[in-house]
């Protein structure tokens, strides 16, 4: 059951059920004939059954929206158990009101009350109270369906008026529906054939049991067949119900599963022919898992990388990317993850460039600000210098303020744990971050900028800082030719 059905079914509960207390209370008011004859039994609702109507209905109203208003819903419940159990004692002093009735109305407030307590025992102990209110209503219905309702042996059990009943049968089923993640409730509405089953089911076995014994009642009233064979018939008819139901369910998901095999047949001709096609391109396409692993490769990849497919197909991407820059010997013997210079310039412009020649210019770009941002959430756990700029004082300051001092503290920390020499100036509109020296495009040559990772680093210290983005654009580069690095910052943010 998807969550828009169930708040649809919750919505038409919650007005029901207050159109009928609404109506209850116009009725004892003014006694409208009109009324009593389009709404058999609305002249035995009692005028504080009416205003339960009302207080259990607003409650699901409520709860149903999605604000949830946490002190009206307390109110509304406590109001109804407060109800119940006034009315509880009531009935045993004075046998004003059916015990039925009061005892209903408590079980209903008690479970309203603890709707909102996401506890396993809590909620499985919530349903088991629903459950005894279900079945004090159920019994009270079956007593009006079989005319009996002086029969039972539960004394003050048997009074309670046809639409108190009905009205409350409804309001316990939106009650079961309104906290659906423990027990029956969560195995009633899950999408699985177990749910589909149970929600068919159900009312089935609710309904089916009380018609067939009617039938056989009523047969046996008017003397059409004897006591023994309306047993007979009772059970030939019950089980003729239940397997036809069987079947009938069978015969529904064999057909559901049918049309999931042809769109899976379906999936997999798209795949193949989109495969064909991938194949067929000159570009190196490469499907990689989020663990690193390469899933799928085209020729034109295992042309640029070198590689056979079979040899490419599960291996981490990373010791592909490494074996293409002619650093296999660091392949799971990665750099200690400390402050000494140990990974040189030269090794890490070969990462980038054989990530650029790995993914292609365009798909290289989103990975490496990718890894620039992440280098950026790395530095800010490990190092104090960056932890800096992410501290009150600097969230206090003007936002031009702290971009200028974020960008003075990465080009600060950068010639303290590493060789790259930067510097930052500022212009009319923007700031200028400069690299003299370079680790991404060191001794590379390229017709565009290829400085991606430090692009990424900017913009994510800068969002960290001042939380908003802004627009960090690498204009010049050495691996163009140019005499350093340097890249623009607006000064306006991009929001």
């Amino acid at each position: 059951m998807s969550t828009r059905k169930r708040h649809l079914y919750l919505l038409g509960i919650s007005v029901t059920v207050i159109a009928t207390g609404v109506v209850a209370l116009i009725d004892r008011q003014f006694a409208i004939p009109l009324l009593r004859a389009l709404i058999p039994g609305l002249a035995q609702v009692g005028p504080l059954s009416a205003i339960s109507f009302l207080l259990c209905g607003a409650w699901l109203w409520l709860y149903q929206a999605k604000s949830k208003p946490a002190i009206a819903l307390a109110i509304l419940s406590s109001l109804t158990a407060a109800l119940g159990a006034y009315l509880l004692i009531a009935s045993v002093a004075t046998d004003h009101m059916a015990a039925s009735v009061a005892t209903t109305i408590l079980l209903s407030g008690v479970a309203m009350i603890t709707t909102g307590i996401q506890r396993k025992w809590v909620q499985i102990v919530r349903q088991l109270i629903i459950i005894v209110s279900f079945s004090v209503v159920y019994l009270s219905l079956l007593g009006f369906i079989f005319e009996a309702q002086q029969a039972y042996p539960i004394p003050g059990f048997t009074p309670m008026d046809l639409i108190t009943a009905l009205v409350f049968l409804v309001f316990n089923i939106g009650l079961f529906l309104s906290n659906t993640g423990y027990w029956v409730a969560k195995t009633f509405t899950v999408p699985f054939i177990g749910g589909r089953l149970l929600r068919r089911l159900i009312p089935l076995m609710l309904v089916l049991p009380a018609l067939t014994g009617y039938l056989r009642t009523l047969g046996e009233r008017r003397g059409l067949f004897s006591s023994e064979l309306g047993i007979q018939l009772h059970t030939l008819v019950f089980t003729a119900a239940i397997f036809g139901f069987i079947i009938l369910f069978a015969a529904l998901e064999n057909k559901r599963q049918s049309y999931k095999i042809q769109a899976k047949m379906q999936l997999a001709a798209n795949e193949r022919k989109l495969r064909t096609l991938f194949n067929t391109i000159k570009d190196g396409i490469v499907n990689i898992s989020e663990e690193g692993k390469i899933l799928y490769c085209n020729p034109g990849f295992c042309s640029i990388t070198g590689y056979a497919e079979e040899e490419l197909l599960g291996k981490n991407g990373l010791n592909a990317v490494l074996n293409l820059a002619g650093l296999g010997r660091f392949i799971n013997n990665y750099p200690p993850n400390n402050m000494e210079k140990k990974f040189s310039f030269a090794n890490y412009a070969a990462v980038n460039q054989a990530i650029e020649d790995f993914y292609g210019v365009r798909g290289s770009k989103g990975l490496l600000l990718r890894c620039g941002k992440v280098t950026l959430s790395h530095a800010l756990a490990m190092y104090t210098a960056f932890a800096g700029i992410g501290n009150l004082g600097m969230r206090l300051m003007p936002q031009s303020m702290k971009v200028k001092i974020t960008l003075t503290v990465i080009a600060q920390t950068f010639r303290t744990i590493s060789d790259q020499t930067s510097k930052v100036t500022e212009e009319a509109d923007a700031y200028i971050f400069e690299n003299e020296t370079c680790s991404m495009c060191w001794h590379r040559t390229s017709s565009q900028p290829c400085c991606h990772v430090a692009t990424g680093v900017l913009i994510e210290a800068l969002h960290w800082a001042t939380g908003k983005n802004y627009r960090v654009t690498e204009v010049e580069c050495m691996a163009m030719g140019a005499p350093t690095c340097r890249f623009v910052i607006d000064k306006q943010s991009i929001e």
